[in-house]
């Protein structure tokens, strides 16, 4: 379009001095418009096969300019019949005052082809006397190109009620769109409308005046929970937490405290020169119901409180509480838990702030070192006894505690990694945790183990006994002596040949010789000892029946004194190769 002056004239004063005139050439243009998909819905987006010609359309919607019309504004062309199953596709393009294409897919499907469309609310709260938010939902199982804003159309409800409470989400007016009902069949899942009451959670410190506190401020998170669970209309929850000094504690709950330190920190909180300090708070809770008001000791449910404190030059904190005449040290946390909470437990972030989680208040306690220290963990390795906690002072050394007992076991000592902690020497110069170390005992080690010295006790001893065996001839050992009195009288025989050379008869008349038969006697009894047959018969052919009597005697005797040094002998062989056990398995773990 040319641009002319129109009304564009000069003023009366001006016209004197100039002439008006326009640049030619210079045009307005007007450009088409670009078609919009959203313009164009289908009549049916798919159809189920019959075998028969299905027709399909295009039809506008609430996006569709009120003007736009076809055969003015845009053709139609392309699939707008079908019988086979199979995509159809239409071409709505521009004309006149429009340009651009959109392409529209319909499909013709089997008819027992349909996909399931899945709707499954949300959950939604509001307090009383709000307005309803808008139903939302989740929509699974959609055909590739299909949109939840084209499928379907209507929206969710509820039940009705404003009191206080839930109420089921219902399906409402939701459904398939007539242009995919052939595609799908809808799943409904409801969800919970939850109405909550008028309640509300406040929290303050409340510093006291000459009461030492590190605490600058608090954050509490989760006490407006614990506020809607309690029945009423109007609820108010508030959490108060004061800085106490230890004077305005009850003793008893200061002494138990006091206890616990002890037991925590040792050396460090000796009554003389102690590095520890203690911050006393006094957290109270109350909740006023409709007007009432009453003090909550036990939330039932941990919530998180944010205690801003200054922790430079201070080491190590730990919380304390007492609470029903229970003291309870706080388990420390690596992490600050970012679902649920668990109670008795805090978490120290850097120097400026301790996260405490609880469910029960009453008296709480903040302890630290005064000093540089380090954590000691005892772990005992032993699948029954809890680990133990200590704080000691960085460079100290550490106090060794008696020796733990573990049945079936030796206790080897305690142990940093691989090496075992020298009390006497080393000192702690960071966090760590010793480890007892245990050494099983097998049933062979139970006698060189459990002392090593027996065995070579037991060797003196056999000696001695069998010693005591060739002085006295009655027996070497316990075994000896009842393998003596089971010989067939070796005993009584012996000592009855030994009655008959002294009263000179061999029982049967025969004067007994003297001198060099004496020698001969004893010749002949060494004889039988060494060279058994030969011995008793030259015995018996020499002395007769005395000589009998002496060989019987000395075979019984034999017998005993080779069953007694066979059982010394077994005994002395156990108690070497104890020995050598004891002694391999102490080098071996020298060698490691």
């Amino acid at each position: 379009y040319a641009i002319g002056l129109g009304t564009l004239s000069l003023k009366d004063q001006a016209g004197q001095n100039y002439t008006l005139s326009l640049t030619s050439g210079i045009k307005f243009t007007i450009t088409k418009k670009t078609l919009q998909e959203k313009w164009f819905d289908l009549v049916r987006v798919y159809f189920g096969y019959t075998g028969s010609e299905v027709t399909n359309d295009v039809s506008g919607n609430s996006y569709t300019p009120s003007d736009l019309t076809m055969g003015r504004d845009y053709t139609v062309n392309g699939d707008l019949k079908g019988t086979q199953k199979g995509d159809y596709r239409i071409t709505i393009t521009g004309k006149g005052n429009y340009t651009g294409e959109v392409v529209k897919t319909w499909y013709i499907i089997d008819e027992n082809n349909k996909t399931t469309l899945t709707v499954k609310a949300d959950a939604l709260t509001k307090k009383v006397g709000e307005a309803d938010p808008k139903f939302t939902y989740t929509v699974t199982g959609l055909r590739t190109g299909d949109t939840a804003e084209a499928v379907l159309v209507g929206a969710l409800t509820r039940k009705e009620g404003e009191e206080a409470g839930t109420y089921a989400i219902t399906q409402g007016t939701l459904v398939v769109a007539n242009a995919y009902k052939e595609a799908y069949d809808l799943k409904y899942v409801g969800a919970e409308f939850t109405i909550k009451k008028d309640a509300t959670a406040t929290y303050e410190l409340k510093p006291e005046s000459g009461v030492k506190s590190s605490v600058s401020s608090l954050e509490v998170k989760g006490l407006d929970n614990f506020a809607d669970t309690v029945t009423g209309t109007t609820i108010n929850v508030d959490m108060v937490v004061k800085p106490e000094s230890e004077s305005a504690v009850d003793s008893t709950i200061v002494s138990n405290i006091k206890k616990l330190v002890e037991s925590i920190f040792g050396k460090l909180a000796a009554d003389t020169n102690s590095k520890v300090e203690k911050e006393y708070l006094d957290i109270t809770v109350t909740k006023n119901v409709d007007g009432k008001t009453e003090t909550v000791s036990n939330l039932g449910t941990a919530v998180e409180i944010k205690l801003k404190v200054d922790l430079t030059g201070k080491y190590k904190p730990v919380i304390i509480r007492e609470h029903g005449g229970k003291t309870v040290k706080f388990t420390k946390l690596a992490a600050r838990p970012t679902a649920s909470r668990t109670d008795a437990t805090y978490y120290v972030d850097g120097t400026d702030a301790i996260y405490l989680y609880a469910s029960l208040y009453s008296t709480y306690v903040m302890v630290y070192s005064t000093t540089e220290s380090c954590d000691v963990t005892w772990d005992y390795n032993d699948n029954s006894t809890s680990s133990k906690e200590e704080v000691v002072e960085k460079g100290s050394k550490l106090t060794k505690p008696s020796d733990p007992s573990r049945d079936g076991y030796i206790f080897k000592g305690w142990y940093l990694d691989s090496s075992k902690w020298n009390f006497d020497s080393y000192t702690v110069t960071k966090d760590m945790t010793l480890k007892a170390k245990w050494e099983k005992k097998s049933s062979s080690s139970n006698e060189s183990t459990s002392n090593s010295s027996d065995s070579s006790s037991s060797s003196s001893s056999s000696s001695s006994s069998s010693s005591g065996s060739s002085s006295s001839g009655s027996g070497t050992s316990s075994s000896g002596t009842n393998a003596a009195s089971s010989g067939n009288g070796s005993v009584t025989n012996i000592t009855n040949a030994n009655a008959a050379a002294a009263s000179g008869s061999d029982g049967k008349g025969h004067n007994a010789s003297t001198g060099d038969d004496s020698h001969m006697m004893l010749y002949l009894i060494l004889m039988m000892l060494f060279f058994d047959a030969l011995g008793c018969d030259l015995l018996y052919m020499t002395y007769g029946e005395r000589g009998r009597a002496l060989r019987l005697a000395c075979g019984n005797r034999m017998i005993a004194l080779r069953m007694a040094c066979d059982d010394r002998m077994s005994a002395m062989r156990r108690a070497f190769e104890n020995r050598v056990q004891a002694i391999r398995k102490a080098c071996g773990f020298r060698r490691k």
